[in-house]
């Protein structure tokens, strides 16, 4: 879950780190998957463009269904709302992870002195959370987004 209310925030918990087990065949888990944030090299000064690379680390298989929740963060803090989904994408699939598969969800993040209305911020980690749970992942990975408006969006996850 998220971090959202003031105490959370005032004490600095980011996301919990892989705490979740899968069942043999289900939704996978967070404690049997890891994510890796990888940049794009068609990124450009605008738009960067960031695959959240999911991989399934434990012994049965499992899957992702739809898109992940991603927020961007610093110092145990969320920054501005979660990223929204694409809507370039014309339909969310289910991806079936065998053990050491992976699955793809690409973040198009725009750049925040592009945007008139932003408040102008940095993040160090981007908190992903499967669709299928509520456990987050913490990925170091860092940039400029916006704390007052939405300035990215998801794709959903694709085999890779």
């Amino acid at each position: 879950m998220f971090p959202a209310d003031a105490e959370t925030r005032e004490r600095g918990s980011g996301p919990s780190r892989h705490s979740g087990r899968q069942r043999a065949g289900g939704p996978c888990a967070s404690g049997s998957i890891s994510v890796d944030a990888q940049e794009d090299a068609s990124s450009g000064a605008a738009t960067r463009k960031v695959d959240l690379v999911v991989t399934n680390t434990g012994s049965a298989p499992c899957s992702l269904t739809g898109y992940p929740r991603v927020v961007f963060a610093a110092s145990g803090v969320q920054i501005g709302r979660p990223v929204v989904e694409s809507s370039r994408v014309a339909e969310a699939t289910t991806v079936s992870l065998g053990p050491g598969a992976s699955a793809v969800a690409t973040l198009l993040i725009i750049d925040p002195s592009a945007l008139t209305s932003c408040k102008e911020e940095d993040f160090t980690e981007i908190w992903v959370s499967l669709a299928a749970e509520d456990d987050t992942i913490g990925v170091d990975f860092s940039g400029k987004t916006c704390s007052n408006t939405t300035n990215a969006n998801i794709d959903p996850y694709q085999a890779r």
